[in-house]
């Protein structure tokens, strides 16, 4: 059995990283500078950013990637989703 990745697997994590090392660094930082504010608003802080990262995912195309196309998810083959 052949356990290499396929080019299409090679050019789906790259993709992924790409994305990832262009938004997760200033995300972090934005969002570490109010770490303190979030503190002191409990949940609903905690939920804030999970909301601006969802957001992210979304303007990337990388939030619901096991929708179909024709509903905004981007175009990748089932094994990517």
């Amino acid at each position: 059995m052949d356990f290499a990745w396929s080019p299409e697997d090679v050019a789906f994590k790259e993709e992924l990283e790409a994305f990832l090392d262009k938004e997760m660094p200033p995300f972090i930082e934005q969002w570490s500078d109010n770490e303190d504010m979030d503190a002191s608003r409990g949940v609903m802080g905690v939920m804030d950013k999970r909301k601006a990262w969802q957001n992210k995912l979304n303007e990337g195309r990388w939030a619901a990637i096991l929708w179909p196309e024709e509903w905004a998810a981007a175009p990748r083959p089932p094994r990517n989703r």
